[in-house]
Formats: structure tokens, sequence, C-alpha cells
């Protein structure tokens, strides 16, 4: 296997982040779920950063375009930004989905 083959670049997969944690000063590490890959952890360098342009877009349950790469289990985050067509989630789905996420986090830990 080359090197290349090795570090899987995904551009544009519509996903939803599920959870964010803080990551050393400037980044976090991400959950999300996309509709190709499932769920895939993202390590987002830099985006606490004040000049950062998708510390904005990384909004729990919103709907998503992110581009990743990376082989193994953590994956780099590229790219992000609002999938155009689907409306943001508000009120009770919103808190359906939020229960629903911490739910299956909690079965699956």
């Amino acid at each position: 296997m080359t090197r290349s083959s090795s570090k899987l670049r995904i551009n544009l997969q519509p996903a939803f982040v599920l959870h964010q944690y803080a990551y050393r000063e400037t980044s976090r590490l991400l959950d999300v779920f996309s509709r190709d890959h499932g769920r895939v952890t993202l390590y987002a360098r830099g985006v606490q950063r004040p000049g950062s342009q998708i510390r904005s877009v990384l909004l729990g349950f919103q709907p998503l375009l992110l581009s990743w790469f990376g082989g193994g289990d953590l994956k780099t985050l590229h790219a992000a930004q609002w999938q155009p067509g689907l409306p943001q989630l508000s009120g009770l789905p919103l808190l359906c989905v939020f229960l629903y996420e911490r739910a299956v986090a909690a079965f699956m830990s």
C-alpha cells in the first residue's frame, strides 16, 4: 500500500456535528455523523483562534458539508460549510436529536 492511498480524502460529505471537545489551546475534537461514513472523529486544528473562518459553522446538529483527510481512527478536518437546502433544527426537533445522541453515546460506551 502506498502512502497516498493510506491518506483517504473525503470532500463535501453531508454530516452533522454530534459533540465537540476542546483539545489543547486552539483545536477541537469533533464527533460527527456523516451520510456515507457513519460516525467519525475529526481533529479540527486551530478552530478556536479568533480569525478562524469555520469556528462559527461547527454548531451541533446543523446540516454541514465537511471535508477531511487522514488514515486511522482520527481524521483531520479540512473544510466545513453550511449545507444549502436543509433547514436548521430548532425547538423540539433539536431537543429530541440531542437526547437521542446522548442515549446512543451512553449505549456505545
